[in-house]
């Protein structure tokens, strides 16, 4: 019995990992093809492809990418208050996530949250709204550095990612 206990409480940590990235799949599955939405999907190949294509030699940028499983952004091209509370919601159904900063400049509120297993930051998600749009960022992969995060969004030219 003890074992049986033992290995469920083992396995808790990963299944709340599992059901915090099937809530974000089901956040961005709604909106995925909606009128005055926009969403982006990136995975590390197309990643490494535009590195390629803008010459990017830079060895710890190629480190993060190799890091990265997956770039999701949404955008919503209005000010839409359901959106904002699924956002809301998505972040307190998932207990994981922790703010570490937030900014609000001239009408537009940006925060900052990640998720942390061992002090490794596995899950970055921001969020920025503003009078006339609104948008959310998901990276997930292993050891994120949000120094270095920031830094690719100036070498990729993708709509959301100049909100890093």
């Amino acid at each position: 019995m003890k074992k049986i206990i033992s290995v469920l409480l083992l396995l808790l940590p990963l299944s709340l990992m599992a059901q915090q990235t099937n809530n974000f799949d089901t956040f961005f599955n709604k909106y995925a093809g909606k009128d005055n939405y926009t969403t982006v999907d990136i995975t590390p190949d197309f990643l490494k492809l535009i590195l390629g294509f803008a010459g990017q030699e830079d060895e710890e940028l190629k480190k993060l990418v190799s890091n990265i499983d997956r770039i999701r952004i949404i955008t919503c091209q209005e000010n839409n208050p359901n959106f904002a509370k699924d956002v809301n919601n998505l972040i307190s159904i998932n207990k994981l996530y922790k703010a570490i900063t937030n900014i609000n400049d001239g009408g537009e509120s940006t925060t900052i949250y990640v998720v942390k297993k061992d002090d490794i930051v596995t899950d970055f998600l921001l969020t920025a709204f503003n009078k006339t749009e609104q948008v959310v960022i998901n990276i997930t992969g292993k050891n994120l550095d949000i120094n270095k995060v920031s830094n690719l969004s100036k070498n990729v030219q993708i709509k959301g990612m100049e909100k890093l």
